[in-house]
């Protein structure tokens, strides 16, 4: 494939068989920072700072997720907060960049969002509850329409499909490991472990409405199939334990009351399922055949290890110790 060269703005973007990703020049420094006009961490793919034509934007990661970006066209940071152990954002806080003001007291703007059933943002609404910003998007995630309301107050939101960042500048999504089309629905580069990872080295997922692909190097079915993997799983639970009280999504918790962070990611951890029955709660991992759970048992376990040894019986308001790690249970 030849390399196509498109100009945008102070930009020119070059795309191609020969790169990877995206390539953007600025006129200001011939060479690009690396790929897309991005800063990368070395070793990874988390892109720390993005330049172009109208100013820079600095990123920083918890883990892989967005916690905030300091826009200094704006002159404001933006902070992420996300669902436990999801991509799925909750909301989005602005605060000035300006120490000075700050310091008047210029009160954080924090706004709340509703995503669909794979996490895609569908609206943000302000404190009020007033409709702050809603958008349309295409089936494979380009969007469509903003509200004329958001326009007119200058709201943005960039954050698309789960894991995803738009690009203004290119029209691309930042998808991690990989840059993602919405409006041929494809990634810009291959999979990183090519063939490996199937025939089609540029797909993003079977379909858009079931499945997603936060870090862009394995599609997942979202929390539909979760829930109905869970759902079948207490359902056993309750023939087989009928005297039990069965809840789901349970937070570690220490004897008094306060959920633990793992002291390694600063990461809280919520069980799928609990069984609590003569004072003790056995819990459970319900997961996919094929899914790795390793690493969210690991975290378990260094949770348990730092007194997050309690799940609180939500009927009673009792906290109940759990016998141990959860146990791992796989479900087609």
């Amino acid at each position: 494939m030849p390399t196509k060269t498109q100009v945008i703005g102070r930009s020119r973007i070059e795309t191609g068989a020969a790169r990877a990703l995206p390539v953007v020049y600025t006129e200001a420094r011939v060479a690009p920072l690396a790929t897309a006009s991005s800063g990368w961490r070395d070793a990874e793919r988390a892109r720390l700072a993005r330049e172009h034509g109208y100013g820079l934007t600095l990123y920083r990661w918890d883990g892989d997720r967005l916690a905030y970006e300091t826009v200094k066209a704006r002159r404001e940071i933006v902070h992420y907060i996300y669902e436990p152990d999801s991509f799925t954002p909750l909301a989005r806080m602005s605060v000035p960049m300006d120490r000075a003001e700050a310091e008047q007291g210029t009160a954080p703007s924090l706004a709340y969002y509703h995503c669909d059933q794979i996490g895609t943002p569908q609206e943000l609404t302000d404190e009020a509850g007033e409709v702050a910003w809603s958008a349309r998007y295409r089936a494979w995630g380009a969007q469509e329409v903003i509200s004329e309301a958001a326009r007119k107050a200058g709201i943005g939101n960039p954050l698309r499909f789960a894991g995803q960042y738009f690009d203004r500048e290119t029209g691309l999504h930042y998808n991690r490991h990989r840059y993602y089309d919405p409006n041929s629905g494809r990634f810009v580069s291959k999979d990183p472990i090519g063939l490996d990872g199937g025939i089609n080295v540029f797909q993003y997922a079977p379909n858009p409405i079931g499945w997603i692909d936060p870090l862009g190097l394995a599609r997942i079915k979202n929390a539909i199939e979760g829930a109905r993997r869970e759902d079948m799983f207490n359902a056993l639970m309750r023939v087989k334990h009928p005297n039990a009280t069965i809840q789901c999504q349970c937070y570690l918790r220490n004897a008094h009351g306060q959920s633990v962070k793992d002291p390694v990611t600063g990461e809280r951890r919520r069980v799928d399922t609990a069984v609590i029955e003569g004072g003790h709660a056995q819990t459970y991992e319900v997961t996919s055949m094929t899914a790795d759970k390793d690493l969210q048992l690991a975290k378990e376990g260094r949770i348990l290890q730092n007194s997050g040894t309690h799940i609180r019986d939500r009927s009673s308001g009792d906290l109940v110790p759990v016998n141990g790690v959860s146990d791992l249970v796989k479900l087609p």
